[in-house]
């Protein structure tokens, strides 16, 4: 049987590495103590907890300030060094965790994590396009990248929640959705954005941002796997404005083209059936802040197959519930604990990738009478 994931260690006393001696304490709000003396630390501004007089703070530049500037991120960290100890810990529950970095070591960490590093490990960051972004509406989020280059470090890092680690045996991997071959199935009119799994982290930050925390919190951690595909259109027009095979020499014509051009596929699976529901309620909520307007085409017709009006919104019905937005049609359907979001494809292809991802059973789709 496969190795669980094991929970790293949320205590530390006098250890040693990289040139620092710290401590990790607390169990709710953690705090890590780091003997500066011989080695300086630099951190995320705003965690300094306590300090000796004779540590100095200072600020440190960053690689690629003027990159980082444009990208929104801060262009500056805060550096500890001197005779004594300093302590940090951000206003907030979670989990410190504290890496080894051997010289030659390469850690990738998605972004707001950093809490602190010895100065041997370098700080970098590039953009990545994923789920998380594409859900709300943008074209990427952050990697925080880190590297120890010629000597050791160590690089402390803030979870929100205990953090586990998985080592995967040799042969072993981790379950994934598969999506059907989207290329065969969207034809020449579409060219590949972006692909990749829509994480319980993903998840959580959609709810949070559009439902609140206490919905996050109840409904992501019956997230069971998800999936996205991203593609652009070559042609047609997406909505009533935007004509996807035009090529506009204004930069900032194009950009907003590719936006508006921009075809989403979506299939998360839940714990249970209800779990479901509940989540495509929400990710049709969010479709009126991510779009203009985003205007329900539901048959009021729709009735359960015991004759009953189903609600306001019908996501079992055949063929989902559709929205009008200004940029075309956006289908959301769900079947049992599986649900898919289809985002301004066509009308020919969107029923080709429903019964694609997920085919119709007879008695998996309540009918619309």
């Amino acid at each position: 049987m496969p190795d669980l994931p094991v929970l790293l260690a949320t205590q530390a006393s006098a250890e040693t590495f990289g040139g620092v001696t710290y401590h990790l304490d607390g169990e709710l709000v953690p705090v890590l103590t780091v003997d500066v003396s011989r080695t300086p630390v630099y951190f995320e501004h705003h965690i300094l907890f306590w300090k000796h007089p004779t540590v100095a703070i200072r600020l440190k530049p960053m690689k690629g300030a003027l990159k980082r500037m444009m990208a929104g991120m801060q262009i500056f960290v805060t550096e500890a060094t001197g005779n004594g100890m300093v302590a940090f810990s951000r206003d907030g529950r979670g989990h410190i965790v504290a890496l080894h970095m051997p010289h030659g070591t390469e850690l990738h960490v998605r972004e707001h994590q950093f809490l602190a590093a010895t100065e041997a490990v370098d700080y970098t960051f590039e953009r990545v396009r994923g789920a998380a972004n594409l859900l709300f509406g943008g074209s990427g989020f952050f990697i925080d990248r880190f590297h120890a280059g010629g000597t050791d470090g160590v690089l402390w890092l803030h979870g929100y929640g205990n953090v586990f680690e998985k080592t995967l045996a040799a042969g072993e991997s981790i379950e994934s959705i598969m999506l059907p071959d989207m290329r065969k199935l969207l034809g020449k009119d579409y060219e590949p954005y972006d692909v990749g799994s829509v994480g319980e982290f993903d998840v959580h930050g959609l709810l949070k941002q559009f439902a609140g925390q206490k919905t996050a919190e109840r409904l992501s951690p019956k997230w069971r796997g998800g999936a996205y595909y991203a593609s652009e259109r070559t042609s047609g027009m997406a909505g009533k404005s935007t004509d996807c095979s035009a090529k506009p020499a204004d930069a900032k014509a194009l950009d907003s083209q590719r936006v508006a051009c921009l075809s989403l596929l979506v299939e998360t699976r839940w714990e249970t059936p209800e779990a479901a529901a509940q989540f495509a309620q929400r990710y049709a909520s969010l479709l009126l802040v991510k779009y203009r307007f985003a205007q329900s085409l539901s048959d009021e017709s729709a009735k359960t197959q015991d004759g009953r009006q189903p609600g306001k919104r019908c996501f079992e019905c055949a063929g989902g519930e559709r929205f009008q937005t200004e940029e075309g049609i956006v289908t959301i359907e769900q079947q049992g604990n599986r649900v898919l979001s289809l985002e301004t494809f066509d009308d020919l292809v969107t029923p080709k990738l429903q019964q694609a991802v997920m085919p119709a059973a007879p008695s998996a789709l309540v009918p619309r009478q």
